[in-house]
């Protein structure tokens, strides 16, 4: 019977020849330090004669006999095993009892002389032997555990040279498995790195595990290595390090800190970059004359409302690129939020200085810029606040005083530069105050609508009101509509206003109806913000079925800039809501950037003529023919037209002779709380 675990008698070295007495033979057999057994393979395997070390292997005085049986079933089963294959070698049994056989090696060799029996010797493994094998056992594992792990390992060797690579660590490294043994380890670290690696090494053969991030040499890849010593007190054997690639975590630590400090649309550093670079200027610079620079886009909202946010944000990248172009070394540009930019300016002269820098940096604005393939010039309100080496600012303080410069411009008319002043940072305090205030008396309700009747002239049937804002400051009187709404806009009070606007409107048309007056319709201005808000939709139709009205009794006005964008996603909420019954007026036609031949596309059911061409229409001709053609072309296209501002008796009975019969002005009454009293008709007027 063969088995896998015998090996050859082709091993098995030849026995040696020569004159030896029977006497000698017996005794060195006797002698002989390994256990040997003479063994019979006839019918059965027996043990015909044992020496002395194979007594004391088996447990046997050496005045008894040996016996088959008397060897572990383990070691007899091996030793037939030898038997069946004519000789050979194999090896049974593990240390640690259990019932096995202590670890022996089996060799055995046939007699010349007589077929039937073998010679067989037992070696015991040594103690040594035992460790050199575990440690072969170890290595080999290491080895496998290395050859499949995800990362990279190796192992050096004295002088720092590479002993062993596995194939991660040899791709990291940039070197096929091959070369890479015996590669110098600091030839696989990129130069500028070398200092870093060999403190890092050092602390390794100080018996401690360090790590560190380098950059290899031959792929330009960031590793980080984790590295030990192969043993404490064995400082000279080198070391074992494992390997990653982090490059992809390192980009990502860095785009994670550029996003930190940057803003994520232009790219120019942010409000905290910009705190971080005043803070830095006040301690470190503070002996040099500093001046911030607060630029504000005027009328912006227009484009956003006009064309979308999306060719906003792409006005703000298009003005980011043209001052990142122009920013002297060592000042800082950033976006501070929305449309507002700043400028941080070292070392300057004085006033004069930033004044120049401002004006240069204005004439960004100068070249035309293309929006939507329309050419557009945008332009800027700029402040400018010093900071002086005498003077005690803050980064806070000059970014206040560099804001209220910045109104300052804004209330000269726009498109300026302001140089702060004492009374620029008292009416920003006054503006904040104003905010404040509108904020609270929103919520205590404090707020009112004017209405304004919109008639028909034939008859002078009131067919609809407009709602129009009203608030009267305690301090300040009636605040002007658009300063109103920029209020609102700035203290994030938009949606909230809006909400009430459209709630009291609706309200009022209710209590109206109750009373038995016949007041038509209610219209409401909303800006194309609002149109912009998730759930806009729904706060329309649920406030009308609060107030138990239907669609059709409200017209959504809003201005001609809302429709330039035909794929933007105010026109999306438009075309719902009119779906749903409401109907849409379009305010101030003519003024802005709409054409008539949008009329049979967009969604809207009212045009509304801007009231500077009804103004000079009883004495313009050309004023005229324009009213003329917008209201033969809005009712070819299937839409009604109403002239706005009518405020004389020859420009009702111009508009009147021209085919216009829907008006709204002074003529027929001015905005006020109830006019419902006046409801309906004006009939002197309308024959």
């Amino acid at each position: 019977m063969q088995d896998a675990d015998v090996r050859s008698l082709a091993d098995v070295p030849a026995a040696p020849s020569g004159p030896l007495s029977a006497a000698a033979f017996s005794a060195a057999l006797q002698l002989a330090p390994q256990p040997t057994l003479f063994i019979d393979d006839g019918h059965h395997p027996s043990v015909v004669w044992g020496n002395l070390q194979a007594h004391r292997f088996l447990e046997v005085p050496p005045t008894h006999d040996l016996h088959w049986s008397q060897l572990h079933p383990e070691l007899a089963a091996a030793i037939g095993r030898l038997l069946d294959a004519g000789g050979g070698f194999t090896t049974v049994g593990a240390p640690g009892g259990n019932g096995a056989p202590p670890p022996v090696t089996i060799s055995a060799y046939p007699d010349a002389a007589v077929p039937t029996l073998f010679i067989v010797h037992l070696q015991e493994r040594s103690e040594a032997q035992r460790l050199v094998e575990e440690r072969q056992v170890a290595e080999a594992r290491f080895r496998a555990v290395a050859l499949q792990a995800p990362v990279g390992i190796l192992a050096s060797e004295a002088g720092l040279r590479v002993a062993f690579a596995n194939t991660q660590a040899a791709d990291l490294l940039g070197h096929d498995e091959a070369a890479i043994r015996g590669l110098g380890w600091m030839d696989a670290v990129d130069a500028d790195h070398i200092g870093q690696v060999t403190d890092a090494l050092a602390t390794v053969f100080d018996g401690e595990t360090t790590s560190t991030q380098f950059r290899a040499a031959a792929t330009d890849r960031w590793l980080q290595m984790v590295a030990g010593p192969v043993h404490p007190f064995e400082h000279s054997a080198g070391f074992v390090a494992t390997l990653e690639d982090v490059t992809r975590a390192r980009d990502h630590r860095a785009a994670l800190q550029h996003q930190a400090t940057h803003d994520g649309l232009t790219g120019l550093a942010n409000r905290g970059a910009l705190l971080a670079a005043l803070e830095h200027a006040r301690e470190a610079l503070g002996s040099q004359t500093h001046a911030l620079l607060f630029f504000d886009l005027d009328h912006f909202k227009f484009v956003n409302d006009a064309l979308g946010h999306t060719v906003g944000d792409r006005l703000l990248v298009e003005i980011a690129t043209r001052f990142r172009q122009r920013v002297r070394a060592g000042d800082v540009v950033a976006r501070f939020g929305g449309d507002e930019f700043v400028l941080l300016c070292h070392d300057l002269s004085g006033v004069e200085d930033a004044v120049t820098i401002a004006e240069r940096y204005a004439t960004t604005f100068e070249h035309h810029l293309l929006l939507e393939g329309r050419p557009f010039r945008a332009s800027a309100s700029i402040g400018v606040a010093l900071a002086e080496p005498c003077s005690h600012w803050t980064p806070v303080s000059l970014l206040r005083d560099a804001d209220a410069a910045m109104y300052q411009a804004k209330e000269q008319g726009r498109n300026r530069i302001a140089v702060f002043d004492a009374r620029g940072r008292g009416r920003a305090r006054q503006r904040l105050q104003v905010a404040t205030d509108l904020r609270g008396d929103l919520a205590r309700d404090r707020l009112t609508l004017a209405y304004q009747p919109i008639v028909h002239t034939h008859d002078g049937s009131v067919m609809g009101s407009e709602a129009l804002l009203r608030w009267r400051h305690t301090d300040h009187g009636d605040l002007p509509i658009p300063q109103l709404i920029e209020l609102a806009e700035e203290t994030g009070l938009l949606s909230e206003l809006s909400a009430w606007v459209l709630d009291a409107a609706c309200r009022q048309l209710a209590e109206w109806r109750a009373m038995g007056k016949h007041a038509g319709w209610i219209a409401v201005n909303v800006s194309g913000t609002q149109l912009t808000e998730n759930g806009f939709v729904d706060l329309v139709l649920s406030t009308l079925r609060g107030r138990g009205l239907l669609p059709t009794d409200l017209y959504l006005e809003l201005t001609e800039s809302v429709l330039i964008d035909p794929e933007g996603p105010a026109l999306d909420t438009l075309r719902t809501l009119r779906a749903g019954g409401v109907r849409i007026a379009l305010d101030d036609f003519g003024t802005g950037w709409s054409s008539l031949s949008y009329l049979r596309t967009m969604p809207v059911d009212l045009i509304k003529i801007a009231a500077p061409f009804v103004a000079r229409i009883d004495h313009d001709p050309s004023d005229a023919a324009i009213v003329a053609a917008i209201t033969q072309m809005v009712r070819a296209a299937g839409r009604d037209v109403l002239a706005e501002g009518v405020e004389t008796r020859a420009q009702l009975e111009c508009l009147i002779h021209l085919g216009c019969d829907t008006v709204q002005g002074f003529v027929y009454g001015r905005p006020g709380p109830e006019p419902a009293d006046r409801f309906p008709p004006w009939p002197e007027l309308g024959t």
